[in-house]
């Protein structure tokens, strides 16, 4: 068990974090589940000779998940807010071929099944629990259940290096599986990632497809959906709370934007409970960021370990605010 508790100090440039955590005894298992939500593999399929052991020699990962809410605005108001609840009930199975000669694959099938669900358009006003379903497909008349292939990519190894090819889970400062719910947030691109260097790690992604949670399919990456035609486009493609509903999809078509994300970051330990990282997060034509962060590990005896931190985080407008405006609500 591992118990982490964190303190956040926020200023306009940066952030100082300190966190407590106490580990009692290592998760065994083909997977971790860390306290973050992010998955990792303990076991991996091993090197094979032949096609067909690449398939006969892979490991599937299962996992069963459920998720239930209610919301209460206590007083709401007519047009916005409405009570409202949801619940989901699946999981996932993941398979992880062999390796033959480097190579391998992965297929990620998730599920959130809804045999209770609202009734009417109540669905509209779902908040927290509006990732246990698809409200884009209800609108169109479908049902509550959500089947998606969120992770599908070829991959190649080789020394202590990695490239994937397709939908995989990636991440970094700024982008995360955010698996909180019943299905996590994917990408679709290519990644690499290396520890060949000693005590660094590096990654780098170019994406130009994403699946929030609620979606069914992959959408654009920094997009807000719009469409005169269509009442619900906002749902089609980025819909996240975090969005800037001024970067439309009008609007970049428009000016000829595609949306891309690109994602170069480094970690190193070299120093004893030190880590270091820096961060390049970048969206061509509309907007940027560099980071960089500071994490000292100080052992206070029974367990305990006090990690205090520093971020900076700098962001840079290529265009987007002239194209979408101030990201106020």
């Amino acid at each position: 068990m591992k118990l982490k508790v964190m303190w956040i100090m926020m200023t306009c440039a940066g952030i100082l974090c300190v966190c407590f955590s106490r580990s009692d005894a290592a998760t065994a298992g083909k997977r971790t589940l860390k306290e973050d939500m992010v998955v990792v593999y303990n076991q991996l399929p091993d090197e094979v000779s032949d096609i067909g052991a690449m398939f006969s020699e892979g490991i599937f990962y299962g996992r069963i998940r459920t998720n239930a809410f209610k919301w209460d605005w206590g007083q709401e108001t007519a047009g916005k807010t409405k009570n409202h609840w949801a619940v989901g009930i699946g999981g996932g199975i993941i398979f992880k071929s062999a390796y033959l000669y480097g190579f391998g694959m992965t297929a990620g099938l998730y599920t959130s099944q809804n045999p209770w669900h609202m009734t009417g358009d109540d669905y509209k006003y779902a908040k927290a629990g509006k990732d246990t379903f698809s409200r884009y497909e209800v609108a169109l008349g479908g049902d509550y259940a959500m089947n998606v292939l969120a992770e599908a990519y070829l991959e190649y190894r080789f020394f202590k290096s990695s490239v994937r090819v397709g939908r995989q889970v990636f991440e970094s400062l700024l982008t995360a599986s955010n698996d909180t719910k019943m299905i996590p947030n994917t990408f679709q691109g290519i990644s690499v990632e290396s520890s060949d260097l000693e005590n660094t790690r590096i990654k780098a992604a170019w994406f130009d497809r994403q699946k929030l949670r609620d979606h069914t399919s992959f959408h654009h990456v920094l997009a807000y959906g719009d469409d005169p035609g269509n009442p619900n486009a906002s749902w089609t493609e980025n819909d996240d709370s975090a969005m800037h509903k001024g970067l439309t999809m009008s609007k970049l078509d428009a000016a000829g934007i595609e949306d891309r994300l690109l994602v170069i970051e480094a970690e190193n330990k070299s120093v004893p409970n030190l880590s270091v990282m820096v961060n390049f997060t970048d969206v061509p034509d509309l907007v940027g960021s560099a980071a960089g962060e500071l994490n000292y590990t100080l052992s206070i005896g029974a367990g305990f370990k006090v990690i205090p931190g520093v971020r900076y985080l700098v962001q840079f407008d290529h265009g987007g605010g002239r194209i979408g405006g101030a990201s106020l609500a």
